[in-house]
């Protein structure tokens, strides 16, 4: 990251110019971090504009207790306490979805992304799995979308062979025939209405198992947990 000055010592924020990526994340997960920048404990924020939680107004990095100010070099990476905290872990890769939407370049981008994610697990020793985006409601084979998603899957799937996992064939395949109904007192089998068949027809997940346009279900995200286990438990992970 670049700042616009040193991290001052009395625990007030300094602007950070460039994060050297796009944003790392957005309104749907915490908007601080603790880390660490060339070993000292620091906070780094991410400021939403007024008028928009989803869209980042500035980043901000901070001493997470005072003391001397510190000059960070440009380009000096930012590492996340989390990051550390789960190296050893197997990293369950599932990034991208959001990128699908945009240009074919910008899949390459979610694909060097991942590659970077990828590297750091290699480099830590930690294994690691690349899950496949998963296309939703309207996302159907005849659509661009399908085709940009179906494009990075299929880059991923080149680049990661046997770490690459193809969860979203097996929910539009198989989700439905695997999935389970978890009522109060037993667990039932999911039967399939009309649009189900309708979305598994034209390749997209199943409206059973999300519960908006992308997201998945109750029924969704069981029927995706237990593929993945056996997927980690096949590798031995």
């Amino acid at each position: 990251m670049t700042l616009t000055g040193p991290v001052p010592s009395d625990g007030s924020e300094v602007d950070v110019t460039d994060f050297g990526m796009q944003d790392a994340y957005n309104n749907q997960r915490p908007q601080t971090a603790r880390g660490t920048v060339a070993g000292v404990p620091m906070i780094l924020t991410r400021h939403a504009k007024p008028e928009s939680a989803a869209q980042t107004k500035k980043w901000t990095l901070r001493l997470a207790t005072p003391g001397p100010a510190v000059e960070v070099p440009d380009r000096t990476p930012f590492i996340f306490d989390e990051a550390l905290l789960y190296k050893s872990y197997v990293n369950m890769i599932w990034a991208g979805r959001n990128d699908g939407r945009h240009s074919f370049e910008r899949m390459h981008a979610t694909r060097d992304n991942i590659l970077m994610m990828a590297d750091y697990a290699t480099n830590e020793g930690s294994p690691f799995l690349v899950i496949s985006i998963c296309n939703g409601a309207g996302e159907t084979k005849e659509t661009e979308e399908y085709a940009r998603i179906s494009e990075v899957n299929h880059m991923l799937a080149d680049v990661f062979g046997p770490n690459f996992v193809d969860l979203r064939s097996y929910m539009v395949r198989d989700g439905i025939k695997d999935a389970k109904f978890y009522g109060r007192f037993s667990e039932q089998v999911l039967p399939p209405t009309l649009q189900d068949v309708i979305d598994m027809e034209g390749d997209t997940i199943p409206q059973s198992l999300r519960r908006d346009k992308v997201h998945f279900s109750q029924a969704g995200v069981h029927t995706a947990a237990d593929y993945l286990l056996r997927q980690l438990r096949g590798r031995g992970l």
